[in-house]
């Protein structure tokens, strides 16, 4: 099954736009101001793990890659939470979002990145 899953964050809130046009509006406490390019699209099979049971990190946090491969997402789980934890500690400022999600794009040429 292809699922489709565009996030746009804007100024005015954190939206996600479902397949069949339904949209879901996240919205938080405090706007902040964020750059219009941090938008992704993922039309895929990937399948997805997540840090409901037992979070390291203190928000939502997501990990898609490709069937057969959940070693990887839990890898990238465990160590993206770990990662943000140290982030925040070392700039001092905590993560602005509602929720992190993380692709593992295979053959991804990170020229534009």
């Amino acid at each position: 099954m292809i699922r489709f899953i565009q996030v746009v964050i804007m100024l005015c809130g954190v939206f996600s736009f479902l397949s069949r046009g339904h949209r879901k509006q996240q919205t938080d406490k405090t706007r902040i101001h964020q750059f219009g390019m941090l938008l992704g699209y993922l039309v895929s099979n990937f399948e997805h793990i997540e840090n409901s049971e037992d979070p390291i990190y203190h928000i939502p946090f997501k990990a898609f890659s490709r069937p057969g491969t959940k070693d990887f997402a839990e890898f990238a789980l465990d160590f993206g939470q770990k990662n943000m934890i140290e982030l925040e500690h070392y700039i001092e400022m905590a993560y602005a979002f509602p929720k992190i999600d993380k692709v593992a794009v295979p053959d991804f040429a990170a020229g534009a990145m």
